[in-house]
C-alpha cells in the first residue's frame, strides 16, 4: 500500500515512517484509485484480473 500511495495509484491514505517499524505504516482514511492508477490498470491485463477478482470478493461480502 506504501507503494501504490508513494507512486501515485491510490491517494486518501497517509505513510508514517517510525525508527521502531521495520516497515512503513500506512493509514487508509478513504483510500480511492487515481487517473494514474485507473491507466496501469487498463494498460496491465494481470493487474486488471487481480482488480477484477478483488471487486467480485467485495461484491460478495457484505459490509464492505
Amino acid at each position: 500500500m506504501a507503494m501504490l500511495l508513494n507512486e501515485g495509484y491510490i491517494a486518501g491514505g497517509q505513510i508514517w515512517n517510525a525508527l521502531d517499524y521495520r516497515y512503513p505504516r500506512v493509514v487508509l482514511a478513504r483510500p480511492e484509485i487515481t487517473l494514474k492508477g485507473l491507466e496501469y490498470l487498463e494498460e496491465n491485463t494481470l493487474m486488471r484480473k487481480a482488480a477484477n477478482l478483488a471487486k467480485g470478493i467485495k461484491d460478495t461480502i457484505p459490509g464492505l
